[in-house]
């Protein structure tokens, strides 16, 4: 018997195939102007000619990625939700590939607190969470698409996978919350969240902290910060249960132990930092090949869509 309010299989494919084909035509046209652009420099279009081969090298030896930010705001203690700020600059590039990837407080309202790393088997989902990492008025040279529209085609895929009552409570907590402090009201439940998403973004940004419906656009308030996409090999990673948040297992698992350097199968640094991250890496003994965003954004705006933004399994 089908749920109330559920369609039928064959109808909920017919739509989704329909909304894919509109969302893929609407890709191509935020990207033709974009693409040709940035290829219009010939050394850099040579450049990323020579390097393709390589690029879709280390795309293909990944599993997972992990978007995160070349530094971050220190804090003291263990956590960045009950931590005090430092005013320290961690090198967190650095931390990685000398220790590893550590598991890290997890912000979740509807699961227990655990500490974990969160992967994604979509490239493109991990670098809209390292952009929130990059500096603010430094935009990379390349995007395929914008952060825009791949926030909302994987919310649009995620919120198949959201139960009626997941619905129900986003709209309670969230939607209520948000409205009723605009006529001064000031529910508790609406402050944690508050409180929560602060602690989430802080280590990124101190500055802009107090709207959680800003998450999309934040971006660093760390001089010389940047987004970094790591890639990790497969592996029989021991990870968190996600069947609590059944949405956000669309694209993404938690693995609850160190994911160790030699695990990563490459990293992403913005084009413009590109051979000063390499440099440096390599002064401490780091062999994981260092690509250009922006070529990894372009090997992946040749591929169709369904590859681009597939599901874990």
């Amino acid at each position: 018997m089908r749920r109330f309010g559920e369609q039928p299989r064959s109808e909920a494919t017919n739509l989704e195939s329909r909304i894919m084909r509109l969302a893929e035509t609407r890709l191509h046209s935020l990207d033709v102007d974009k693409k040709e652009v940035f290829l219009r420099n010939s050394e850099l279009a040579a450049r990323f000619e020579r390097d393709r081969e390589h690029v879709e090298t280390v795309l293909a030896d990944t599993a997972y990625w992990h978007g995160t930010g070349r530094f971050a705001h220190g804090f003291e203690g263990d956590s960045k939700f009950s931590g005090q700020p430092t005013g320290e600059k961690i090198d967190v590039l650095q931390n990685i590939v000398t220790e590893g990837i550590k598991p890290h407080p997890i912000w979740t309202k509807r699961d227990k607190p655990h500490d974990a790393t969160s992967v994604t088997v979509n490239r493109v989902v991990s670098r809209l969470y390292a952009m929130m990492n990059q500096q603010a008025g430094r935009e990379l040279g390349y995007t395929y698409g914008s952060d825009e529209f791949w926030w909302n085609l994987s919310n649009y895929e995620m919120a198949q996978r959201t139960t009626l009552s997941d619905k129900l409570h986003y709209f309670r907590t969230y939607i209520k919350g948000a409205a009723l402090e605009r006529v001064g009201i000031n529910t508790q439940e609406w402050q944690d969240i508050k409180s929560q998403y602060a602690g989430w973004i802080s280590r990124t940004t101190q500055s802009d902290t107090a709207n959680p419906f800003r998450f999309r656009h934040v971006r660093s308030d760390i001089q010389g910060n940047g987004a970094v996409v790591l890639g990790v090999k497969a592996g029989d990673y021991p990870t968190h249960p996600m069947d609590k948040t059944p949405d956000l297992a669309t694209f993404e698992k938690r693995i609850v132990e160190t994911i160790p350097p030699e695990k990563l199968s490459y990293i992403e640094v913005p084009l413009a930092n590109t051979d000063q991250v390499a440099e440096q890496l390599r002064s401490l003994g780091c062999k994981t090949p260092v690509i250009p965003i922006e070529f990894a954004e372009l090997v992946m705006s040749e591929r169709p869509l369904h590859k681009i933004l597939k599901r874990a399994a």
